[in-house]
This record gives structure tokens, C-alpha cells and sequence, in this order.
């Protein structure tokens, strides 16, 4: 830097200076919303208005607002309706139970009684994993290990058979639940933020 004249009290022009860029946010700008709503949001509009006019204006509103706060509120109606619908559907995890092992000779009751003792051991273990800081990443890692190897256990504790045969009725049945977990809260939130 050279020093100011002796004659110009001015100050010397200070260059400026580039502001971080948040990356985070600028991601989120790029990335699709959970839900688009474009041009042909009149059409669903009336489409619904047909079925259920204050339906028809709840989803007018909806996608009248914001991007992200159509975002916002899709995430928030998501994440508070979906422990609902996962203990509403253990009848439905029950069943597919019930289905995976139709010759056992087992009751429908009995795969209800197994549906509510491993679903409570997942809410257990999801929940610890919410309060257990980032700053211990064991515990958290053997949780989630677990959580994934308990119900194959128990599927082959209560149940029997060969680790081959539990191993695919797992993936089938994991795939099954999550399938209708994602149908039940998508329906939740969409029925909370409607309502």
C-alpha cells in the first residue's frame, strides 16, 4: 500500500470485498420442490374443484404460495404425520407377515403381537438416535446397525427357518412397509396441509 499524499485528507478508496456464497442455499435454489406446481396448476385446480370445491380452494392456495414455503411446509406436514402412519399400518406390516408366512400355521394375532414389539423397538431406537449427540458417532453407527440386524433376527428367532429364506422375506417385507409408509404419510401430510 502506498501512503496518501500529504496534501489530500481523503480517505483511499477501500477495494471491495466478495461475500462468502453459501453453497447450501444455493443448492436448494437449484433443486426441485417435493411437490411442482407450473402453468398447469389451474387445471388441477379445477379438476379437484369439481370433486370438492373447498378442496379445489385449499389447493388453490397451496399453489399460489411461494416455492419455498410450498417446500417448507410440504417437509413439515411429512415428518409430523409419519409416525402416524407408521403405527397405523401395523395391522398392514401384520399382514404382510401373515402373507411371508402363510404355512406356518400362525395366527394373525400373533404376527400383531410381533408387529408391535419390533415397530416399538424401532420407534426406541430412532428416537436415541435423535437425542444421542453428533459429537459420540459410535453409538449412533451401532444403533443404526441394530436397528437394520434386529427384526431379521427376530424374524428367525420367532419364526425359523434358514438365514437365506429370512434374509429375502426381510428384504420383501422392508420393501413392502416402506412402500406403504411413504403412500400413507404422502396422504397424511397432504390431508394436514389441506386441512
Amino acid at each position: 500500500m502506498q501512503p496518501a499524499p500529504a496534501g489530500n485528507s481523503a480517505p483511499a478508496a477501500v477495494p471491495p470485498v466478495a461475500k462468502p456464497v453459501d453453497k447450501d442455499k444455493a443448492r436448494e435454489k437449484d433443486k426441485p420442490a417435493l411437490i411442482e406446481f407450473d402453468e398447469d396448476s389451474h387445471e388441477v385446480r379445477d379438476a379437484v374443484s369439481k370433486v370438492s370445491p373447498s378442496l379445489g380452494a385449499k389447493v388453490g392456495h397451496f399453489s399460489d404460495l411461494p416455492k419455498d414455503v410450498r417446500s417448507d411446509a410440504m417437509k413439515r406436514a411429512f415428518f409430523s404425520y409419519a409416525p402416524y402412519a407408521i403405527f397405523l399400518l401395523m395391522p398392514v406390516f401384520a399382514g404382510f407377515l401373515k402373507l411371508l408366512y402363510l404355512g406356518s400355521g400362525r395366527r394373525y394375532g400373533e404376527h400383531v403381537l410381533f408387529a408391535l414389539h419390533t415397530n416399538a423397538f424401532a420407534f426406541l431406537c430412532l428416537s436415541l438416535l435423535m437425542v444421542i449427540p453428533d459429537f459420540v458417532p459410535l453409538v449412533g453407527k451401532a444403533l443404526g446397525l441394530w436397528l437394520v440386524f434386529y427384526l431379521p433376527t427376530a424374524m428367525r428367532k420367532v419364526y425359523g427357518g434358514s438365514r437365506t429364506l429370512t434374509a429375502l422375506r426381510w428384504m420383501v417385507l422392508m420393501t413392502a412397509h416402506t412402500v406403504s409408509i411413504l403412500l400413507a404419510a404422502i396422504f397424511a401430510a397432504a390431508m394436514g396441509m389441506m386441512g
